[in-house]
Parts: structure tokens; C-alpha cells; sequence
């Protein structure tokens, strides 16, 4: 609950502003192919913050992809880490993505301002701030969202992985759960290889979750 200043709710009595809770803001966005021969941790860059970001994306129809963490450089966080569907024909994997932080990113010059006990912004109309469209709880598969073209998902857990295979049979294939556009209104939560190794030995290891949250934003 707010302990002073304006406070402002929903139709559904929920806060939306207030002096205590930091809202998330828009610092960067884009689109980016992602390598389907690239088994690794591909990185997309974003401008560099000292505040720990909240990434999420819009997955295409044809290739899962997955947000697997984030890279940082002394204080800055500067990258974020994806994964993409493996194809051995090759070929690319196009998302969109975007990256929120709390507080503010812009310059205040005028208009609404909220600040909090310690002087810290919490609300600036400068600012473009992240809006929930739809929250998911339950079993991996096929998700009912809003808008599967225009809107963005976050996933979790966050890379989940296993691993199967190795021996007189193929490689070890890797394992992972992420995120595939169904159509407009649907998105598929479901696992795919990500890349595999050569071993002489039979090995698998790793687990899947069977549930997930999908959390739908835009701005």
C-alpha cells in the first residue's frame, strides 16, 4: 500500500502507480535472426544498463527460440542470451524482442512524475511503461494469448535443459523449452533440440518441467 502521495488503480482495484512500487519501463527493442546451425548462446545486444532488465519476445511460426539469461560487463548488463531450434539445412530464426527497466529511462522534463521515499523515480510520463495483457499458469503445449503478433512473452523457468543419446547411435541432442507462434492468438510453449555433440558413450540427464508461466506484455 502506498505510504503517501498519489496512488492510482484499476477497474479491478488493483495498483498501477504509487510511491512505492517501481514500475517497468521501455529501454530498448528490436528484431534479430538467430542461427539455426548456431547450437550456443546467441547474443542480442541492447543499450547498456546498470539496472537488471526484464527481456521479453515475440517467437516466429516455424522455429522455437528461447531467452536463456543475460551477459554483463563490470556494472553494465549488456546482452541478452537466446537460443534457436536447430535446423542442419541452415537457414535464420527472426524474433522481436524488447527490454524493460525499472524506474525511468528518459529525461524528466515535464508532465507526471512519482517519486519515492528515497528520491528515486518510480512513474515518469516521459516514459513508455510495460502493460501485463495476460498471465498463464499450467502445462506446456498450446496458450491462448491476445495478440501472438504484436505482443511479447516472458517464459518460465528460464532454461530448463536435458540432454539424451551418445553411443553406436546419433549424437547427444540438447533440450530445451521455449516459445513457437501458433497463430494469432495462440502460442505454443513446447521443447526442441537446440544442438547436439558427438560422445561415445550413451548419456541423459537434465529434466523438462511440465508447467510453465507465460507472462503476455506490450506497451
Amino acid at each position: 500500500m502506498s505510504d503517501y502521495g498519489l496512488k492510482i488503480i484499476n477497474a479491478g482495484s488493483e495498483v498501477q502507480i504509487d510511491s512505492i512500487y517501481k514500475n517497468y519501463c521501455l529501454l530498448d527493442s528490436g528484431v534479430t535472426a538467430l542461427n539455426l546451425l548456431d547450437s550456443s548462446f546467441q547474443e542480442v545486444d541492447f543499450i547498456n544498463t546498470t539496472k537488471v532488465p526484464i527481456v521479453a519476445w515475440r517467437p516466429n511460426s516455424s522455429w522455437g527460440s528461447a531467452y536463456v539469461g543475460l551477459k554483463k560487463s563490470g556494472a553494465n548488463f549488456i546482452d541478452a542470451w537466446f537460443l534457436s531450434q536447430h535446423d542442419s539445412g541452415g537457414g535464420s530464426n527472426s524474433i522481436a524482442w524488447i527490454v524493460f527497466v525499472s524506474g525511468n529511462v528518459n529525461a524528466t522534463s515535464y508532465g507526471l512524475v512519482v517519486y519515492n521515499s528515497s528520491g528515486e523515480v518510480v512513474f515518469s510520463g516521459d516514459d513508455n511503461y510495460m502493460k501485463i495483457q495476460s498471465v498463464y499458469t499450467g502445462s506446456l503445449g498450446n496458450i491462448s494469448v491476445k495478440d501472438a503478433d504484436n505482443n511479447y512473452f516472458i517464459l518460465m523457468p528460464v532454461f530448463p535443459m536435458r540432454y539424451d543419446g551418445g553411443g553406436e547411435h546419433p549424437p547427444v541432442y540438447f533440450f530445451t523449452v521455449g516459445l513457437k507462434k501458433v497463430n494469432s492468438t495462440t502460442i505454443s510453449v513446447e521443447e526442441f533440440i537446440f544442438g547436439g555433440s558427438s560422445s561415445l558413450f550413451s548419456m541423459s540427464g537434465g529434466s523438462i518441467p511440465s508447467t510453465c508461466t507465460l507472462i503476455e506484455v506490450n506497451i
